[in-house]
């Protein structure tokens, strides 16, 4: 906590904190620079300096070349086409390093609740929880962007069945951090790839194609239902990316809503207060 206490963070994100706790080591990047990494996290170094992390099968997940500061995916589930059914769906997942090394996946959130309740008793501060609801992102995480876009235009019906099972994915997600933790965070969190720090990802003639039977973008809006469930307060909703591109209606809610919208990153970050 000595950082956020240095400069007066009030919303500390809850994978900040836990942070603070478990087994750490030192580790060499590939470009020379000394680092900790948690200890649930174990890439292998290679002869040459690079690194990569694999799944329990031996199969390469990820790489950071000698010179680089970051790994870069290498492998997706769907990169050769979409599966027949999605059955398999959250197994695929689970292939994908972004979701199987992060501290959402090796959290425990018995710990993490009780620390959360000492947190806000003892400084007031407000801890902010990622909700999740990465539509697009999950989507070229499993299929590869190159082949997503493609999708749009030729193979619309299949993305947009993946994207229906996606929202079921997020919605039932999202309700198991909110029973575990939605009594104590006072910032819900959603961030999606709908933006580049120089303007939107997409155009909104392209953007609108993701309607989909109208599940995707009613998929953002029934993630907000649950988040926002059960509070009577004021909701400050910042949704980047091009004004328009989100039709998320918060309807039957006892509370106001403010709709901000900025062309900076493609978040949607939801204060819920009470």
């Amino acid at each position: 906590m000595e950082v956020i206490d240095l400069f007066g963070v009030d919303v500390p994100d809850i994978n900040r904190i836990t942070a603070e706790t478990g087994e750490w080591y030192e580790a060499d990047l590939a470009d020379g620079t000394r680092v900790e990494f948690p200890g649930w996290y174990r890439p292998d170094k290679l002869p040459d300096g690079s690194w990569q992390t694999t799944d329990e099968e031996g199969r390469v997940l990820s790489r950071m070349p000698v010179g680089a500061t970051c790994f870069d995916q290498t492998f997706f589930p769907y990169q050769d086409g979409y599966p027949e059914d999605f059955d398999d769906l959250e197994k695929a997942l689970q292939k994908i390093r972004w979701v199987l090394h992060s501290h959402a996946y090796n959290l425990d959130a018995g710990k993490l609740r009780k620390r959360l309740i000492r947190l806000r008793e003892e400084t007031g501060k407000a801890p902010v929880m990622s909700g999740g609801v990465k539509l697009l992102e999950l989507v070229f995480f499993a299929r590869r962007m190159d082949n997503f876009l493609t999708d749009l235009l030729v193979d619309r019906e299949k993305m947009c069945e993946m994207l229906d099972r996606l929202v079921e994915v997020h919605l039932a997600g999202l309700e198991k951090k909110i029973s575990a933790l939605g009594d104590i965070v006072d910032v819900i969190r959603f961030g999606d790839d709908l933006g580049m720090n120089t303007g939107p990802f997409m155009d909104l003639d392209t953007f609108g194609i993701l309607r989909c039977r109208d599940i995707a973008l009613p998929g953002y809006s029934g993630c907000c239902d649950i988040a926002l469930s059960g509070y009577s307060g004021c909701c400050d909703i910042a949704l980047s990316g091009y004004s328009g591109c989100c039709d998320i209606a918060l309807s039957g809610y006892s509370c106001c809503c403010d709709i901000a919208l900025s062309g900076y990153s493609g978040c949607c970050d939801i204060a819920l207060s009470d």
